[in-house]
């Protein structure tokens, strides 16, 4: 049986996260390259756009993507210091 080591490349091509939770693959600017959309836990979400040659650069801020009130971790802390049923 192959052992497989996965080590973390996300700084090398441009798409430093956080604990993210879900990422896809959709070519959001028609360019033809697949961009990346990721979901994280305590930070607003992710667009990267691909430049074409397998880079990103991170185009978040005013994409639309900045949620800060729909934050997992905020919304677990907001439930566990307000609601004594939890």
């Amino acid at each position: 049986m192959a052992t497989t080591i996965h080590t973390d490349q996300a700084a090398t091509y441009g798409c430093r996260t956080e604990q993210s939770w879900a990422s896809d693959f959709a070519d959001i600017d028609n360019d033809g390259d697949l961009d990346l959309i990721t979901v994280n836990h305590s930070t607003t979400a992710q667009l990267f756009l691909n430049d074409g040659t397998g880079h990103y650069t991170d185009a978040t801020a005013g994409s639309g993507l900045e949620f800060q009130q729909l934050l997992l971790a905020e919304q677990v802390r907001t439930w566990t210091t307000t609601d004594s049923s939890i």
